[in-house]
């Protein structure tokens, strides 16, 4: 229920610019803040990479592109309080950073947003709202800490179950429908998708694990393997798909992120590192099997993992034992008992 005398915000604009898979953990929160608010215009500032899959969420209602530039934290506010103004017109009442940056607090400021929130560092002292952030420690799920940013709020209604939100498109499903009946694959037929890559600098799983993982697959229940990526992972992913030869079939670089949902939807797993593309399938209600390697704190899986219960986590601690990396009957168990 609002509070009494509390004022529904008109206007709320969001900060979210990092990583795909950071921005899909953050849209749960939206939703609830457009529902608890209802009749409000919600404007999110994203990095320009998914501002096209943004514009095709209906309760998000305006979508400023900001491309960081590195000028400093003061010329950046600058610039991104102009990219806003002149993106996204209007008296905002709210502003919520979900992930802390200096130049994020100095344009709320600069654009005279009277409700700031975000966390007590990077120059915290800009906002309104503040929780302490602790989200290093990983005691909770990256989607939990952006919905408890909400609770700064009045008249916030959360609900029991945090629900993660990927749109796809009638057009996408029949794309990808049509892709797969070209390469002669059945309406019905299983399909495991694989992306072997990660933003990690040091990835923590051989490619070619993935490669003995496929046609493990495929030994053992004859299900074909499709492996996806970006245009800029073709380089590293195509040999390793080429070596495979058929059945497996190679999409690395063919499909927008409408139709990379599509197909993760339409799949029964999959395998991959710690990835957007995890965070999708996530989304999407698919199960993943996730070689994570991020950070020696073992709270880091329990808030970047996937969001859901049908997902498993291949983690070590210790760096050398993630450097031993995982034999292929792991990888496989893990597998198994998903499907």
């Amino acid at each position: 229920m609002l509070e009494e005398g509390f004022n529904i915000p008109g206007e709320i604009l969001l900060f979210r610019t990092d990583r795909l898979g950071e921005l899909l953990l953050t849209l749960p929160a939206v939703r609830i803040l457009k529902d608890s608010y209802p009749g409000c215009r919600v404007t999110l500032v994203v990095n320009p990479l998914w501002e096209p899959l943004v514009r095709r969420i209906p309760w998000i209602d305006r979508v400023v592109g900001y491309q960081e530039r590195s000028h400093g934290d003061v010329i950046e506010g600058w610039r991104l309080a102009r990219a806003v103004k002149k993106g996204a017109k209007g008296n905002y009442d709210v502003s919520i950073a979900f992930h802390p940056k200096k130049y994020f607090n100095l344009a709320a400021t600069l654009l005279g947003i009277p409700t700031k929130v975000g966390y007590d560092r990077k120059w915290g002292l800009l906002l309104t709202q503040t929780l302490p952030d602790k989200k290093y420690l990983g005691e909770k799920h990256e989607a939990e800490y952006n919905v408890d940013l909400l609770r700064l709020l009045p008249g916030i209604e959360i609900p029991q179950r945090i629900r993660l939100f990927f749109p796809v498109s009638d057009i996408d499903r029949q794309t990808i429908s049509r892709r797969l009946e070209q390469e002669g694959i059945l309406a019905d037929e299983p399909l495991v998708a694989i992306h072997p890559m990660t933003s990690d600098p040091r990835p923590w799983l051989a490619p070619k694990k993935f490669q003995s993982a496929a046609n493990e697959v495929y030994r053992r229940r004859r299900w074909r393997t499709v492996w996806v990526g970006s245009s800029e992972e073709t380089k590293e992913i195509d040999p390793l798909v080429t070596q495979l030869g058929q059945p497996h079939l190679n999409l690395v670089g063919e499909l927008n992120l409408g139709e990379l949902g599509a197909l993760l939807e339409r799949c029964k797993l999959l395998i991959s590192m710690d990835s957007g593309p995890a965070h999708i399938a996530a989304a999407v209600g698919t199960p993943t099997v996730v070689i994570f390697g991020k950070g020696d704190n073992p709270g880091q899986p329990r808030r970047w993992g996937p969001w859901g219960n049908r997902h498993e986590l291949l983690y070590r601690t210790s760096i050398a034992e993630r450097e031993r990396g995982y034999t292929l009957e792991e990888i496989m168990m893990t597998v198994e008992r998903l499907l």
